[in-house]
């Protein structure tokens, strides 16, 4: 409570602060985003601070040492006495403090400076300084992360202009249409196979990432973003990799076709598996970095096991959701701190987990698809639809029973378990879903999956969390650990079929191309997969590091869109009005909450 007599001078000079304090940080959070909200806001604490002094200018009663009270509760009944110091009558102090409130809402939503070290405005350790962050929060100084955010802003439009065009010209250089004898039905099934993985990748994964609640605009945008680009990036590199592996000439030009493109969006997809565990924690700058670097690995090492081991792997079990994973876990320890794994926002929001869920119902039905596109004709595309199929309903089953069952406390789902491990059993089949598994075998493999990734989400991410690997989304446990598994399922499966290869009549060798000693190609490229996402994820680590030089984001600004998005009126209003509004500094008056208080925005 205030310490002293309270006086219009006293009173008026904290209101005035606290207005001002009000308006700076609102504008440093994008609380308050242009100069009518700011005036609103102000003009609300105006009010409320002219009934207190109106109330208290008749309830005086000359005992300026008995003014300590309360201003929250009733005050006692007093002789309604003048005291000299108050001879002006009420209509003058209004008028005289509707002026002064007026000149401070001027001076808070004009192009004002703010000195960080004036305790007036700011007080207290909590808050920046001038120069670079605060060490203990991390908090930087508005000017400063303005001209930050403008030098990292132009290096992100400089790349996609540059690598755009670059595309435009290879693309018009380098590539031609395909030729495809009219009527074939072949272009119809490959290109809904196509149009299934674009859902999985644009809508699935975009919506699936939106469960962080101030995030929802960066995780589709990301999305966006990492789809268009890493595809068409993604379709160069591969008819490079072609080119080296054939020892075809690069005067040729290549033969575009869909199976390029869904190509591209199995690239993209490995890509958007490492952006879960970044989240909230990273630039434009920083994802379009990602974007350029991880698909040149991801290439890379599709050219080792692939092209030179000819390692199996049908819907990217490896190549896609253990290397991603993998890739992921190493980058975030370079962007992850204290301050982002304890991070006020880094929470789900219940509107935010109902979008996610919808994009895990999307993933969950176009799974099959997924796996299916590229597996042989015939047999082993019908066997890849249903093993995937079998194997996904099952984690279904048994990630929803074990996530009431890890919540004995209460025993109540996780819906964080329900959008990610039931798609486990998807991934579990990624390496061998269009060999001989058997349905039971299907069906198994998805239910142990499944149990597996909820108790990953239970045990392991917090674990990994309090270790500074702060893995957002979890993609160690819907990618990293069932993209194992699923390496070690082909294992096995190569094993069993080197003995009864009839069950393949008579295409044996067109499903394991390295015959009986498949099997320990499959253990090669498992751990050559994971090696080469090591490498790639210290190279891009280091990068997003040179990044932050650039640009940081300000502690405040974690797992937020208003950092680098237009968000509406109604972003953030709730937990920064509290905030802001009742914040009091050391022996200032305390307002009273009103009741109600309207909507300032």
């Amino acid at each position: 409570m205030f310490k002293g007599p309270i006086t219009e001078e006293s009173l008026l000079s904290s209101m005035i602060l606290k207005c001002i304090h009000v308006i700076l940080i609102g504008r440093e959070t994008s609380f308050i985003s242009d100069l009518t909200s700011s005036r609103k806001v102000v003009q609300h604490l105006a009010e409320i601070a002219l009934a207190e002094v109106t109330r208290l200018r008749i309830s005086d009663d000359n005992s300026r040492s008995s003014s300590k009270r309360s201003l929250c509760g009733e005050p006692p009944e007093a002789k309604k006495t003048e005291d000299p110091t108050f001879s002006r009558n009420i209509k003058h102090h209004e008028q005289h403090y509707r002026t002064l409130f007026i000149h401070c809402v001027n001076m808070a939503t004009t192009e004002l400076k703010p000195n960080f070290k004036d305790p007036k405005f700011f007080p207290g350790p909590e808050h920046a300084t001038d120069h670079g962050a605060n060490p203990a929060t991390g908090i930087i100084p508005r000017a400063e992360q303005k001209d930050m955010s403008i030098r990292e802003a132009k290096i992100f439009e400089i790349l996609i202009f540059v690598f755009e065009t670059f595309f435009i010209v290879i693309f018009g250089i380098w590539f031609t249409y395909a030729q495809v004898p009219e009527g074939q039905i072949e272009v119809h099934r490959e290109y809904g196979y196509f149009r299934d993985i674009s859902i999985m990748v644009f809508f699935g994964f975009g919506f699936l990432m939106t469960f962080v609640r101030r995030y929802a605009y960066s995780a589709i945008g990301y999305t966006f973003l990492i789809g268009a680009f890493v595809t068409q990036w993604s379709v160069i590199l591969q008819a490079f990799v072609e080119t080296i592996a054939t020892n075809n000439s690069f005067t040729n030009q290549v033969d575009l076709d869909i199976t390029y493109l869904t190509n591209g969006l199995f690239a993209s997809a490995a890509v958007l598996i490492s952006l879960g565990a970044l989240l909230g924690k990273i630039t434009p700058l920083q994802v379009l970095i990602l974007a350029i670097i991880e698909p040149i690995f991801y290439w890379l090492n599709i050219y080792i096991i692939i092209e030179k081991l000819e390692v199996i792997d049908i819907g990217g079990g490896m190549t896609i959701h253990l290397f991603g994973a993998t890739l992921g876990l190493v980058v975030t320890i370079f962007v992850s701190n204290d301050a982002t794994v304890d991070h006020k926002d880094n929470t789900a929001a219940y509107n935010n987990d109902i979008f996610s869920l919808a994009g895990s119902l999307f993933l969950f039905i176009m799974w099959p698809s997924f796996n299916a596109a590229l597996a042989p004709r015939g047999l082993g595309e019908l066997r890849a639809q249903m093993n995937t199929f079998l194997s996904i309903t099952s984690s279904v089953i048994s990630a929803i029973a074990v996530s009431r069952l890890a919540n004995r406390t209460r025993w109540k789902f996780d819906a964080m378990h329900v959008q990610n491990s039931t798609l486990a059993g998807g991934v579990a089949m990624g390496v061998a879903a269009h060999l001989y598994i058997t349905p039971g075998g299907a069906m198994a493999c998805g239910f142990v999956v499944g149990i597996i990734s909820v108790l990953g989400y239970v045990y392991l991410t917090p674990w990994l969390a309090n270790h500074r690997i702060q893995d957002v989304a979890g993609i160690v446990n819907l990618h990293g650990i069932p993209g194992f598994i699923s390496a070690f399922i082909s294992i096995f499966i190569a094993i069993g079929a080197h003995n009864n290869q009839g069950k393949y009549l008579g295409e044996y060798e067109a499903y394991y191309p390295r015959g009986g000693a498949q099997a320990a190609y499959q253990v090669a490229g498992t751990f050559i997969t994971i090696g080469v996402a090591l490498v790639g994820g210290l190279l891009i680590g280091l990068g997003m590091k040179l990044a932050i030089l650039i640009n940081k984001i300000s502690t405040e600004n974690y797992f937020n869109d208003n950092p680098f998005w237009h968000v509406p009126t109604d972003y953030k209003i709730l937990d920064s009005y509290e905030e802001f509004t009742h914040y009091r500094e050391p022996g200032q008056i305390e307002l009273p909450r009103p009741k109600p208080i309207p909507n300032p925005l």
